[in-house]
This record gives structure tokens, sequence and C-alpha cells, in this order.
């Protein structure tokens, strides 16, 4: 009880940092909140396809989704379906206007969510991918959020991070 307690008084921090920074980085970033990125944003973004190896019908998890920058891309190349969270309502409201207006050939699903609990919200074994694109860094307790992950990991999934600042 008291871990989740912390857990979620430090999660906090977090949502309340991205509403006060929101449309700061909206402004210098764009859609992709990542940094040392490739000059062309969809050369970087078709790394991450190879690197997780992902395919048409595979369910995906987005944990720490930003504006589903990188979900909507991925949507847009590959028939997947894609439970994007976000512990941050302005982001979740941004996505989802994006998302609006965007053919994709999968489905983005945008939610506001703390990715310490992803086993709480997700059922056992449900995806073939969980990734973390620098939003591991927020973690106050790694370790749980990796627990949480690999319950929600199909056999012979992958857990996928790319985090500069950790």
């Amino acid at each position: 009880m008291l871990k989740e307690l912390l857990t979620r008084f430090e999660s906090r921090k977090v949502k309340d940092y991205y509403a006060r920074k929101h449309d700061e980085y909206l402004k210098y970033m764009g859609d992709i909140f990542q940094a040392y990125r490739m000059p062309q944003d969809d050369d970087f973004l078709d790394y991450y396809i190879k690197a997780m190896k992902l395919k048409d019908g595979m369910r995906l998890l987005d944990a720490g989704c930003g504006v589903c920058g990188p979900a909507s891309y991925f949507a847009s190349k590959l028939d997947v379906a894609i439970e994007a969270i976000t512990i941050s309502p302005e982001q979740q409201a941004t996505a989802k206007e994006k998302l609006a207006n965007m053919k994709l050939k999968g489905q983005v699903y945008p939610s506001v969510h703390d990715f310490h609990f992803i086993d709480k919200k997700f059922s056992e074994e449900e995806f073939d991918v969980i990734y973390f694109l620098e939003s591991f860094v927020h973690s106050a307790y790694p370790d749980q959020v990796m627990a949480g992950a690999q319950k929600c990991l199909r056999r012979n999934g992958m857990i996928y991070m790319k985090d500069f600042f950790h």
C-alpha cells in the first residue's frame, strides 16, 4: 500500500510537469518527443519498426506515448492495434484530436494511465511488443514497471526501450 501511494505521488509530479510543459513540447519538438533523432523523422521511425520487428496483426503497447507521434506513424504503415498510454490528459486530448484527422492502416487508442500499473489495466499476455520511447526515465520504480509489463507481454514478445536520459 505504501509503495502504491509513493508511486502515485511520484507519478503526479510527472503529470504536473507535462501539464505545464505541454505547449512548449509541441512547439519545439512537434509530435515526436525524442532526443537525438535522425534528420528525417520517417527514417528514425522506420528504424523503430525494424528494431521492434513490427508486423501487421500485432498488438502493441506504447507506454508513455506523448501525443502519439510514433504510434500514429506505426499505425499508418502497418495494420497494428496500439494501446497508447500517457499520464497526461493534455497529451491524450492532443493525440485524440490528431488521430481523428488521420487515415491509418491500424488503430491507435490513446488513454490516460500510469505505466506503473500496466497490469491493472491490461490482461496477461495481451501484447506482442511493449515499448518505452524516452518515457521510462520518468519511473521512480522501474522494477514495478517491468514486472507489470512482463505480465502483459505475450510469450516470445518484446519489451523495447529507447531512453537517452536514463
